[in-house]
């Protein structure tokens, strides 16, 4: 697994902060989860104050549904929080570099690549 920014830490602490105060509203954590199509540990562990896993847009995304909460709304208060933290621009370059570079896989396979000649 990757390192996190600080940036992606925070944005994940309140995805799960967001998750955890809409679950506090539903019947049950297992009633949640079988809703949301995800095993109830899953969501038990994203609720969990302790919790330093990311999230998953999917995850997210069911949850909301179970949960009847507007995505929108959740994608809001985190869109509201990147910029914030300066990470909406950051994370634009960085997807900018990346998509750049080449894997070395690619450069070793070009360079042994015999041009063809006109």
């Amino acid at each position: 697994m990757g390192q996190t920014s600080p940036a992606q830490k925070a944005l994940n602490q309140r995805m799960a902060e967001l998750i955890r105060v809409a679950v506090r509203n539903a019947p049950s954590v297992t009633a949640v989860a079988a809703a949301a199509g995800i095993p109830r540990t899953t969501l038990q562990n994203i609720i969990s104050e302790t919790n330093e896993r990311p999230v998953t847009v999917d995850q997210a995304a069911r949850l909301a549904v179970a949960l009847g909460v507007p995505a929108a709304e959740w994608m809001d208060q985190l869109r509201a929080l990147a910029i914030e933290l300066g990470a909406t621009a950051a994370t634009r370059d960085d997807l900018a570099a990346r998509r750049n570079q080449r894997p070395p896989a690619a450069q070793k396979t070009a360079a042994r690549r015999p041009r063809k000649k006109d």
